[in-house]
């Protein structure tokens, strides 16, 4: 199954173009790879508590886990020595 198209715009694909048909997995799971699920796990616990959200987030070119992993070292939730660990 092949969707139509619909969301080939700059918006929807982190700022780039013509990646062409978004395809669609048959019985597709919520998350393809157990980091998928624990970084929004990371995102929801801190939209919670006011410590940022994922338009925040958008804003960093590193990967999307590191723009996470910021906040948390930032607002002292988690040391970075930790993160990094």
């Amino acid at each position: 199954m092949c969707f139509d198209g619909a969301v080939d715009g700059a918006h929807d694909l982190g700022g780039r173009q013509g990646f062409g048909p978004v395809e669609v997995e048959p019985d597709e799971p919520v998350f393809h790879e157990p980091w998928e699920q624990q970084v929004f796990g990371i995102t929801a616990a801190m939209s919670v508590h006011g410590l940022g959200t994922m338009g925040e987030s958008r804003h960093s070119y590193e990967s999307w886990l590191a723009a996470l992993e910021r906040p948390l070292a930032d607002h002292d939730v988690v040391p970075l020595r930790e993160l990094d660990a």
